[in-house]
């Protein structure tokens, strides 16, 4: 249990992706919470039911990876004829594991045909038939009042909300730096030489020679956009010139899905 609680509090923090210090030992009342450990209870629990000696364990964790490559489908906002179909085979690979764990656990009694659990046989179906899963369950709504009630909390005097509610999100403290679609944030104060950085990442391949690498990077950055170079010269950085790091960027993107505008976090 110790080992599973480290191994959940030493996960990454993730935009939109609780963080949980402690999961085993509190009691969560809350979906999304509970949506989010599912998501990541299958890291923290690789090295504690190994395939060797905890069939058992670790055939439960193949049900919930099958389950959650099943969720996944089903929650898209576009769907095309591959991806149901797509979608239909990650449901028959869950439900031909959760066979086989019901068998190896000796669980044959159970009856899975509760109505949460059948709308899965119907749910491509119904996608075809009615659109996106968001045309037609409950989830969209659930969230709202919580930004409203942060903002009638922090932003209005109790009285005539309406007029003082602010437009636009614009409680980020995160001081950023805006370049066209990209904006970097969480600058590090003290500038760092490119060779401190290199030594500092020696066990990640990626930073092996990392300012001939930046530098590669950066010319070709500007050929393929046509940008013409600063006296039209080559960036040639040197090992010890000095840099700033940003250990945040946020991204807006078009999607090769759906053509519409998009925003990612780092």
């Amino acid at each position: 249990m110790t080992k599973v609680e480290k191994n959940f509090s030493e996960m990454p923090c993730w935009h939109t992706l609780n963080h949980f210090d402690e999961a085993l030992s509190i009691s969560y009342t809350d979906g999304q919470k509970f949506k989010d450990l599912s998501k990541i209870v299958m890291f923290a629990c690789h090295d504690i039911l190994p395939h060797s000696s905890e069939k058992e364990g670790y055939l439960l964790l193949c049900c919930l990876r099958a389950y959650i490559e099943f969720d996944l489908y089903t929650m898209l906002e576009l769907h095309t004829t591959h991806m149901l179909t797509t979608g239909r085979e990650a449901l028959s690979t869950f439900n031909v594991l959760m066979q086989i764990y019901a068998v190896k656990t000796d669980n044959m009694n159970k009856n899975w045909n509760f109505p949460k659990n059948h709308t899965h046989v119907h749910i491509f179906d119904n996608i075809k038939a009615k659109g996106i899963t968001h045309n037609f369950n409950i989830k969209p709504n659930k969230k709202m009042y919580g930004p409203l009630k942060e903002k009638y909390q922090k932003h209005t005097n109790f009285k005539n909300v309406a007029q003082q509610s602010p437009e636009g999100d614009n409680t980020d403290d995160v001081e950023q730096e805006a370049f066209f679609h990209v904006r970097l944030g969480s600058r590090v104060k003290q500038p760092l030489a490119l060779e401190v950085i290199e030594q500092r990442s020696m066990t990640d391949k990626a930073f092996t020679q990392f300012w001939v690498k930046l530098n590669e990077l950066l010319n070709r950055h500007f050929v393929t956009v046509g940008k013409p170079l600063l006296g039209s010269k080559c960036i040639h950085f040197q090992a010890n010139d000095h840099i700033t790091e940003y250990r945040y960027i946020k991204v807006n993107f078009k999607s090769t899905m759906d053509w519409c505008q998009y925003m990612d976090h780092l």
